[in-house]
């Protein structure tokens, strides 16, 4: 058996911890069940990547190519940050056209009712 990492034994408890919070939120109607079953699949993921990473991330990185399994780590990282990004700005941007629409509707109805007047 091999010796485990502090990382090894801090990532599970950190994961258990946020979906335990996950959990919490969901109870209370903060997150929906589909978005509590992502949370846990991530977070059962990362778990499993800490506890075995020869088993995932070497033989993912040889599966693709990439030489060393800390390469593929950066690179899926990489990966997984320009996604959110680009899900925050189309969120943002879909956000200020809903502002947008409110803010015309609103001015529309004070107009309407200043011309009534």
């Amino acid at each position: 058996m091999e010796n485990f990492s502090l990382y090894q034994l801090l990532v599970p408890t950190f994961a258990v911890l946020m979906i335990l919070r996950a959990l919490s939120h969901t109870g209370r109607g903060g997150k929906t069940t589909r978005e509590f079953i992502a949370i846990f699949a991530f977070w059962i993921f990362v778990s499993l990547v800490a506890l075995f990473p020869h088993i995932f991330v070497d033989k993912v990185a040889a599966f693709l190519g990439i030489r060393s399994g800390i390469n593929a780590l950066f690179f899926f990282g990489f990966v997984i940050l320009f996604f959110i990004s680009f899900r925050l700005l189309v969120s943002v941007e879909e956000s200020e056209v809903r502002i947008t629409e409110i803010i015309r509707n609103i001015a529309l109805k004070d107009f309407d009712e200043t011309n009534k007047q």
